[in-house]
């Protein structure tokens, strides 16, 4: 054999003792994860629960649907519901669109999630969406405007 070789098989040889040597160590040593995770007394286990795990016919859910298989999905979600627009509401010109939420946070400006049958919209002050202009957003909801006309929407319902 080559000098090489022979240089790398002794390497090999020295970190395979050395992983030995580290494994046949931690076997010798009382662990200390186990004590104190059977600090419970026995007598309050069930029978047929390990230290460490309850029985397996708990996990029944598991079992019933994997993790990883082809066939799991998430549940199906409702088909948005487009908001209906009142015959009050068209003629007193009210907005057709509902306000679901505000975000703000600290050093940005607050922003109006508003919706529109499925169309969902994040929108800031000064901002205009179907006519109507985007006064002031509020923690508890927005002022919008238009053609002279000032409405407050509140989050989640429409006034």
């Amino acid at each position: 054999m080559k000098r090489r070789e022979m240089i790398l098989i002794g390497v090999a040889a020295a970190l395979a003792a050395l992983v030995a040597l580290d494994h046949w160590r931690r076997a010798a040593e009382p662990s200390t994860e186990v004590a104190t995770a059977t600090a419970e007394p026995a007598a309050a286990r069930p029978a047929d629960e390990g230290p460490l795990l309850p029985a397996f016919d708990r996990f029944s859910a598991i079992d019933q649907r994997p993790l990883f298989s082809a066939a799991r999905r998430p549940p199906e979600r409702p088909a948005p519901v487009a908001p209906v627009i009142t015959a009050q509401a068209r003629e007193t010109g009210a907005p057709a669109f509902q306000v679901t939420g505000v975000v703000s946070g600290p050093g940005r400006p607050s922003a109006a999630l508003i919706r529109q049958g499925a169309d969902n919209r994040r929108l800031y002050a000064g901002e205009t969406f179907e006519g109507w202009r985007i006064e002031s957003v509020e923690t508890d909801g927005v002022v919008v405007s238009r053609d002279g006309e000032r409405w407050r929407l509140p989050v989640g319902r429409r006034e």
